[in-house]
């Protein structure tokens, strides 16, 4: 009785082996075949939202400023976007839009360009800041590059 036992005890052990190795088995190719195929990601340009702005980290600035350079079309709303420039205490000294130089309603970068006629300021320093236009007013679609600059004197 107790050899019945033990022969029933390790065809049981078996079967589940079994089942386990062939549902496993069938698994793996039921996900190979019904996967979809992932295309590749193209990254045809960068992922910085502006690019070869003129004015850079540490230039002397003077009003009337020209400020020239290529931002994603994200950026704009009705082909622009704000562009101001505060003194190091914060206040500010001037603001400008700046405007697409072709069609803006593309997510690749397009042109830009701006005057921005500020005040003169009392300090020394200061910073550029060019903001992404956001008409929602959400906080989390608000997006800025600040330079910082010096003023001549």
């Amino acid at each position: 009785m107790k050899k019945i036992i033990w022969i029933v005890a390790v065809l049981f052990v078996i079967c589940v082996a079994l089942i386990i190795g062939a549902y496993k088995f069938y698994s793996n190719i039921y996900n190979a075949t019904n996967t979809p195929e992932k295309a590749p990601v193209q990254q045809t340009q960068s992922t910085q939202p502006l690019q070869n702005l003129n004015v850079k980290a540490g230039d002397t600035v003077a009003s009337p400023l020209q400020i020239t350079g290529q931002a994603l079309g994200t950026w704009y709303f009705e082909a622009s976007f704000p562009v101001k420039i505060y003194d190091a205490n914060g206040n500010l000294l001037g603001s400008a839009p700046a405007q697409a130089q072709s069609d803006w309603e593309t997510e690749n970068l397009v042109p830009f360009a701006a005057t921005l006629t500020f005040s003169t300021s009392t300090t020394n320093s200061g910073t550029l800041v060019l903001q992404n236009d956001n008409p929602s007013g959400r906080p989390e679609t608000a997006k800025q590059i600040e330079i910082p600059v010096h003023f001549k004197k």
